[in-house]
């Protein structure tokens, strides 16, 4: 069985990852506000945490039991997810006489891209990373079937560093895998180092995840770009600020901070935490469609108000985490909550 911590650990990042689009979701104008200083905070490293885990969990093995495991636990549940919300919104902009063929073809575009691919970004939520992890497993499955495996591997994280410094410019979420490569190392060369540090007493990990706060909280100061879209930090797009180094360092700095901060309570068996975990490809997909749908009725640029619409959105996406784990199994990618 897997630590535990891991999955406090994606829940975590998941629910940062939910609370880091509430303001993009709301279309308020990027400024000086506490949503927006949050989600520059959180950019910093909700992402790089999920790629560190997912290569915590890596098992080299040949690439043909890869290719099935990625065919399965990621391609069929990211094109399937991708079009259920195809449908989604298609009919609801027919229902309110908004539907273009333009539109709709862009958006089949961008299913077949991961949103990447002749400006083609339409309603991709966080499935793009399903799509990224997938080409990061095929590399590295690459590498650990040729002779000097690490030294290819740190060839790769040498191009995705490169890539940190020259923007978007791939189609297919090439640079963008390539960047969460070296993440996705960081983790599996990095696990035996990273599970010696969680084994420090509480009052240690607390201490590691304070420092790990303020440096982080420091260093995103240095990637505030108010009143542009390309103001906050994104893997994604492909946008890092004036200092790519810098965010890369407190990346893994802050998702140490997160992994000594799961460890504390990972004596908690919870059911809800491993459904939430095991079921995150859900959350990925769903989440801002169920903000849109709340907004219908309530938004507002409130901090406070604004985590405890995000853990609204978390605790609907778990139900439909059950729904779909008792109904759609194949949207799981083959994950169990249980």
């Amino acid at each position: 069985m897997r630590p535990n911590c891991l999955d406090y650990a994606k829940v975590l990042a998941m629910y940062f990852v939910v609370l880091g689009h509430y303001g993009m979701t709301a279309r308020y104008e990027i400024q000086n506000t506490a949503i927006w200083n949050t989600d520059y905070f959180i950019t910093m490293f909700h992402m790089p945490l999920f790629f560190i885990v997912s290569g915590m969990l890596h098992k080299p093995t040949t690439l043909k039991i890869t290719w099935r495991k990625i065919y399965k636990s990621l391609l069929i549940p990211y094109f399937l997810i991708a079009f259920i919300i195809f449908f989604i919104i298609q009919v609801t902009h027919f229902l309110n006489n908004c539907f273009t063929l333009k539109d709709a073809v862009l958006h089949l575009l961008g299913i077949l891209s991961s949103n990447d691919f002749l400006g083609a970004d339409r309603y991709g939520g966080s499935l793009w990373f399903l799509f990224a992890l997938a080409i990061i497993k095929m590399l590295k499955a690459v590498t650990d079937n040729l002779n000097q495996t690490a030294l290819f591997d740190f060839i790769l994280c040498i191009i995705g560093i490169g890539f940190t410094f020259g923007g978007n410019i791939l189609p297919f979420r090439i640079d963008s895998a390539l960047v969460g490569f070296l993440f996705y190392c960081i983790g599996f060369y990095g696990k035996a180092l990273i599970s010696k540090i969680l084994l420090l007493n509480k009052l240690q990990l607390i201490t590691l995840c304070v420092l790990s706060l303020l440096f982080t909280m420091w260093a995103s100061t240095f990637c505030l770009k108010y009143g542009e879209v390309g103001g906050a930090m994104s893997i994604n797009a492909m946008r890092f600020g004036d200092y790519p180094l810098l965010f890369l360092f407190s990346s893994i700095v802050a998702s140490l901070g997160v992994l000594c901060f799961s460890k504390i309570f990972c004596h908690i068996r919870s059911f809800v935490i491993l459904t939430l975990s095991n079921g995150s490809i859900i959350i990925l997909g769903f989440h801002w469609v169920v903000f849109l749908f709340i907004f219908n009725f309530y938004k507002t640029d409130n901090l406070v108000a604004a985590m405890f619409i995000s853990g609204v959105v978390m605790t609907i996406c778990y139900f439909i985490i059950l729904f779909v784990e008792r109904y759609i199994p194949i949207l799981l990618g083959g994950r169990k909550t249980r």
